[in-house]
């Protein structure tokens, strides 16, 4: 097993999952924050780079290490090194937990937020036709001008 490239690939992976939170971060916040769409859109463009970096780093770590077998054999394979390794292994899952709970975060904000737009939205559009069918100024036939030019004709 080739230990080195293993561990390698390991902290390639372990940066890479830092970088995807970081960005995700920054998008929660900006959406948080009710920032512009083109800061959003730019932060989105960035975390979706940095899923694909990240998922190419978990491929390239997976084709040495797959599966949690071959993980406590690589840990084993090097007693002085054990420990620095399960260090590493223990990193990655507390950065995995963290972009869980990021991804929920932003997720549930988007969530509200598009539930808050359509909201607004449906208020302004019951503004609109309470003021256009106002006393007087529905559909012909219903009262004010219109009735009074319906008669005339």
């Amino acid at each position: 097993m080739p230990s080195l490239d293993a561990e390698a690939a390991v902290r390639a992976e372990l940066e890479a999952a830092r970088t995807l939170l970081e960005r995700q971060t920054a998008l929660t916040r900006a959406i948080g924050e009710g920032q512009a769409a083109p800061q959003i859109e730019a932060l989105t463009r960035a975390l979706s780079e940095a899923v694909e970096r990240a998922s190419q780093a978990a491929r390239q770590r997976a084709a040495l290490l797959s599966g949690r077998e071959a993980v406590d054999q690589w840990i084993a394979s090097e007693p002085s090194r054990a420990a620095a390794r399960r260090a590493l292994v223990e990193t990655g899952r507390t950065i995995r937990r963290a972009i869980d709970r990021e991804a929920k975060s932003s997720a549930y904000l988007a969530r509200r937020i598009a539930q808050w737009n359509e909201t607004q939205r449906a208020w302004i559009a019951e503004a609109v036709l309470r003021e256009t069918r106002a006393e007087g100024y529905g559909p012909a036939g219903r009262g004010g001008l219109a009735a009074s030019l319906d008669r005339t004709v």
